[in-house]
């Protein structure tokens, strides 16, 4: 009878501490659920409360996002506005500044298949700012600098880079933002065979890409076009 109560007692512990462990349990992983959606809540708002203190700073709703290049001084913001001509000569106050700002054709929209992005460089002034995007006319500096980290509305990004042209001016080929499925990877082969080394960076048609182009000197009256696809 003794040995019967005793292994009761012990059936009811068992019991007692199972319930426990799964109350304990589903205690601990609602408070983690809640810390991670607290943690991703408040990222969102960082991003959102970094966004708008950007265009605070500069008084500019036309900011979208940021580009930052490694190995390059780019970091600059993004803007976007009715036409590709006011942001050659105003800078992110809207004031006239030869120098410019960074600006994304006004066409695209951030999720668009191709994204066309532009910025002033100089033949001897550094302080516009796409100049260091002479660098990469080396392979050595391409080597080493591959990546461009792009930040459009709330999202950042990771792009490769597989292309860098020399193209001249009034050669818009570049420019074209609409295609169907056979032009579109005729558009990314134009790309890739173009460019003025190779990257060993295959491209596909699934791919969404971002061309940035600069004034280049050397030689005269052309452009250098640094395409990227997202990764």
């Amino acid at each position: 009878m003794k040995k019967k109560n005793i292994s009761l007692i012990l059936i009811l512990l068992l019991i007692v501490s199972l319930s426990f462990f799964f109350i304990f349990n589903k205690s601990t992983n609602k408070k983690e659920n809640i810390k991670k959606q607290s943690n991703k809540t408040n990222v969102v708002e960082k991003k959102e409360e970094a966004q708008i203190t950007q265009k605070e700073t500069y008084g500019n709703t036309d900011i979208i996002g940021n580009i930052k290049i490694e190995g390059t001084d780019i970091d600059e913001y993004i803007v976007q506005t009715t036409d590709n001509d006011y942001y050659l000569k105003h800078n992110l106050k809207k004031e006239y500044d030869i120098a410019g700002a960074v600006f994304m054709d006004y066409r695209n929209s951030i999720d668009d298949k191709k994204i066309l992005i532009f910025g002033h460089n100089a033949r001897k002034l550094e302080t516009v700012p796409f100049h260091d995007l002479e660098k990469y006319l080396d392979k050595d500096f391409y080597n080493n600098n591959k990546y461009i980290d792009l930040k459009l509305g709330d999202e950042d990004s990771k792009w490769l880079i597989f292309s860098v042209m020399i193209v001249k001016k009034g050669d818009n080929t570049h420019m074209k933002l609409e295609f169907n499925d056979d032009t579109w990877m005729q558009h990314l082969n134009y790309l890739k065979s173009n460019s003025i080394y190779n990257t060993g960076v295959d491209i596909a048609s699934s791919d969404k890409i971002v061309v940035i182009q600069t004034c280049n000197y050397n030689p005269e009256n052309t452009y250098i076009l640094v395409c990227a696809k997202r990764i």
